[in-house]
């Protein structure tokens, strides 16, 4: 057996399942053990106190507490880290931006954890090029990925995914299967809803049946790559377990051939295949393994097998199907003929794929709101003004969405009295009373660069932040140079809140009122 036609008999582009081994190689971070001990240390000067921990979460095992080692271990230091900072101001390391979170009722261990791996979230040099096929290989040759790590190694390295953070998203999410990222740990972009300690481990097994349910298509249609685990890791054994009693003996038979197990072991050049087993309740789990510290080979191979579609293009026309099927409206990038009368036979009907002008203008009925928005910044729809302000604005506006309008207007050849009557005519009326109540509060710097360099680019601080600016205090250049930016960012605008886009929006309105409404 060689890599090439182990990936070549996938029936389609496979899921990778990661663990942290991926952040420890890409990144430097620490394990599951190391993270601890380094919060221990910032608590104690002991060489011994992170093993007072294990000890005590050992004898809390043995008088029959269920958990895992370093889940108990974890649950004893956050108790002494949490009331040590709130006890010890001079203890605290938080930034402002993070401190929000611990204002909100989480955990400051959580918090600080968060911090920490956020701050250390930097790309060993060199592993440029392994990341760099990695994310060549997020376009065509991956379906989707699975993982229990915490930072956003993944979020930066695959191309336009969209990410779910913890159970309950994962749950009561609409979720594609393709180009999606499912973080079924939590993340350090919301710290509360990282799972480190027992407690938070014994919500995630309460829970674990749902998300296996959640999960099961992927791990029947897809080939799953474990990849940064150790051979005995928890994380994987419990959903392999819940998996286990959602499926008979003889389906899990079947799952297991798509199963494949990377072990890293450093400076093995060469890659050696082995069985690998898992024992789950009175049954085992086999899956081929591959060791080797050689992973761009494994990538490598992968490439060779590429979806005939990018996966966030599969992933886009599946959600506007979705979205279409649920609400019966039509969007940007569907366009729905009469196919109820009875004269079109099955057989007449076609999907197409292609630029959305080629199909007719019509289609911009379906124009969404981040569409708008940063076409107003971008400017880069191929339709005219009079195009968007005739087919798009009334659908939109019907829906009693504010909307910025006035560089359409400015660029149109045809009047258009019901968007004149909408547009934003002064810089008031764009904002709220809370905004227009607080312009005098304290900023630092009253300009757009100076809540930038103030909030360090927390781009959820800035532009909450910058409708507090008098008129005259807003250089326009200066804001539209940061909103490109933001949109230019790819999944950003789609991974933002509702309250987080209501901020962007007003911000691009007050952008859009000063520099083509005055």
């Amino acid at each position: 057996m060689d890599l090439s036609s182990l990936v070549k008999d996938f029936s389609t582009t496979p899921f990778l399942f990661v663990g942290s081994g991926f952040s420890r190689r890409y990144y430097g971070l620490p394990d599951w053990k190391g993270l601890l001990q380094i919060f221990v240390q910032r608590m104690s000067n002991d060489e011994f106190a992170f093993n007072k921990y294990i000890s005590r979460a050992e004898g809390l095992i043995n008088s029959g507490k269920e958990g895992i080692l370093l889940a108990v271990t974890a649950g004893l230091i956050m108790q002494d880290f949490d009331r040590l900072w709130y006890e010890d101001s001079s203890f605290r390391q938080l930034r402002d931006s993070y401190k929000v979170f611990v204002k909100n009722g989480q955990s400051p261990f959580k918090v600080e954890v968060a911090q920490y791996i956020d701050n250390h979230s930097v790309p060993v040099e060199t592993m440029r090029g392994e990341l760099a096929k990695l994310k060549e290989l997020s376009r065509r040759s991956l379906a989707g990925i699975i993982t229990t790590n915490y930072d956003c190694l993944l979020e930066m390295e695959m191309e336009d995914y969209k990410t779910f953070v913890g159970q309950e998203e994962l749950i009561f999410s609409a979720l594609q299967g393709w180009a999606e990222i499912y973080k079924i740990h939590g993340s350090v972009t919301n710290p509360g809803t990282i799972i480190i300690t027992d407690k938070d481990y014994r919500g995630f097994k309460e829970y674990s049946p749902y998300l296996a349910a959640k999960l099961m298509t992927i791990f029947i249609e897809f080939p799953i790559i474990f990849i940064g685990y150790s051979i005995n890791d928890p994380n994987i054994r419990i959903i392999l377990e819940e998996l286990g009693r959602c499926l008979s003996k003889e389906n899990l038979q079947r799952l297991q051939r798509r199963f494949i197990y990377v072990e890293h072991k450093k400076d093995k050049h060469d890659i050696e295949f082995f069985e690998h087993s898992i024992v789950i309740r009175d049954d085992y789990i086999h899956m081929t393994g591959i060791r080797t510290d050689n992973f761009m080979a494994i990538y490598e191979a992968l490439a060779e097998k590429r979806a005939s579609l990018p996966a966030k293009l599969i992933r886009m026309f599946k959600q506007e199907f979705y979205t279409f099927a649920l609400t019966s409206e039509p969007t940007a990038r569907i366009r729905v003929a009469n196919i109820d009368d009875a004269r079109v036979r099955d057989e007449d009907l076609m999907i197409a794929i292609g630029k959305a002008s080629e199909f007719g203008l019509r289609g911009l009925s379906g124009m969404t709101m981040k569409e708008w928005y940063q076409h107003v910044v971008l400017h880069d729809l191929e339709f005219s003004a009079d195009d968007i302000l005739t087919y798009a604005f009334p659908v939109l506006h019907r829906k009693n969405m504010a909307l910025p309008l006035n560089m359409l207007l400015n660029e149109a050849n045809r009047s258009y009295p019901e968007c004149e009557a909408n547009r934003c005519a002064s810089f008031d009326s764009i904002l709220n009373s809370n905004y227009r109540k607080g312009r005098n509060r304290t900023i630092e710097v009253r300009s757009i660069n100076g809540i930038i360099k103030c909030f360090n680019n927390d781009m959820h601080k800035i532009i909450y932040e910058i409708p507090y600016l008098k008129e005259s205090e807003i250089d326009v250049e200066e804001l539209e140079a940061y909103l490109r930016g933001l949109f230019y960012q790819k999944g950003l605008y789609n991974n933002l809140d509702n309250n987080k886009r209501s901020d962007l929006h007003r911000v691009v309105r007050i952008f859009d009122y000063l520099k083509y409404g005055r």
